[in-house]
């Protein structure tokens, strides 16, 4: 039943490629609504930011995610992300505690490769922005 209310939100709210992605999509958000994993970057096809917006909050409204969660914009990448895990990882990265690891996965690519340093202090001046500026509820 859940699996059904998934797909008929993601057919509300985003373009018909993604629907055949609903198993995955629901996965990757709801690892992101569990704080298994800090965000998901939302790759599957352009989806205007409100859009995504506007998902995310029917979902969290209909109980199909627990969390409140955010969407950056990197770019022309979307992450969804969680707020809280964020700001508990980047403390802890700040502190020492944990080593943040960047990896591009991109298909241009043979295989994956650590970013350059300079991808790294943009993913972290991004995540600093997204654990202390509220996106705006609609």
């Amino acid at each position: 039943m859940e699996l059904l209310k998934w797909k008929e939100l993601i057919q509300e709210f985003l373009p018909s490629c993604c629907y055949r992605f609903v198993a995955n999509i629901r996965c990757c958000v709801k690892a992101v609504d569990a704080e298994l994993k800090p965000s998901y970057m939302f790759d599957l096809a352009f989806v205007p930011l409100c859009k995504v917006v506007a998902w995310l909050k029917r979902l969290h409204d209909v109980g199909l995610v627990h969390c409140r969660l955010s969407v950056i914009a990197i770019e022309q990448h979307l992450f969804i992300v969680n707020r809280s895990t964020i700001k508990r990882r980047l403390r802890q990265s700040t502190l020492g505690n944990e080593r943040v690891v960047v990896v591009d996965v991109s298909s241009d690519l043979q295989q994956p490769q650590l970013t350059s340093t300079e991808v790294y202090q943009m993913v972290i001046d991004y995540s600093l922005q997204v654990v202390f500026i509220s996106v705006p509820s609609t």
